[in-house]
């Protein structure tokens, strides 16, 4: 009787330490996804206390002011690239937002005018940032096509652009613009090293979460 009542104390014991971890590990998974949540919420959320999420965007707009201004650009940007839905035919559009914006005194903000803009209407654009060097072109010297026509409306005489890559994967761009001719470097020793040194830095930046 004994040997019989010290089994079924045994069993009682494993079954209680069984269900005590299921319920440990219930309340331990709920708490972790609610912590996760509130995180998010906090990292998403443009609140007073800030966060790492608005400290990061912070030091690449200044990051970004501080080159247009050492570079003598009118206008300078961040592009990133994203999916965009699907054409009939079941192919992805494949688009750019503009998502930080740099101007001088007096040169409109054009950011909000591009938005999911289809990357094949700017190829001419896409192409040049393929080539990942800080050369710095001229409008008048543009190939026809819808971006020299756009640059020769918005009064962009040279451009500059070059590749944010996170691995070997294309994610976005910088670009400089400079609306006088006069105000293009001269020293392009000088700026190339700028425009890249700034590019590292935004490029780290943007890969941190």
């Amino acid at each position: 009787m004994f040997t019989s009542l010290q089994l079924w104390f045994e069993i009682g014991l494993g079954l209680s330490g069984i269900i005590g971890g299921l319920i440990s590990g219930i309340v331990y998974t709920k708490i972790k996804a609610k912590t996760e949540e509130k995180k998010q919420i906090e990292e998403s959320a443009i609140n007073g206390n800030g966060s790492t999420y608005q400290a990061k965007h912070t030091i690449v707009h200044e990051t970004l002011t501080s080159l247009r201004i050492l570079c003598g650009a009118n206008r300078a940007r961040i592009a990133h690239f994203h999916n965009g839905g699907k054409f009939l035919d079941g192919t992805p559009m494949k688009k750019f937002s503009i998502t930080h914006e740099s101007c001088e005194k007096g040169t409109p903000y054009d950011g909000a005018n591009l938005q999911n803009i289809l990357v094949t209407m700017f190829w001419n654009l896409i192409e040049t940032m393929r080539l990942n060097n800080t050369n710095i072109m001229t409008t008048d010297n543009m190939p026809d096509g819808y971006y020299r026509s756009y640059n020769k409306s918005t009064g962009v005489v040279a451009y500059a652009i070059l590749p944010i890559l996170k691995q070997d994967l294309y994610i976005g761009f910088i670009e400089l613009e400079w609306f006088d001719i006069d105000n293009v470097p001269i020293n392009l020793k000088s700026f190339r090293h700028d425009f890249e040194q700034a590019k590292d830095f935004i490029e780290l930046e943007l890969a941190i979460r």
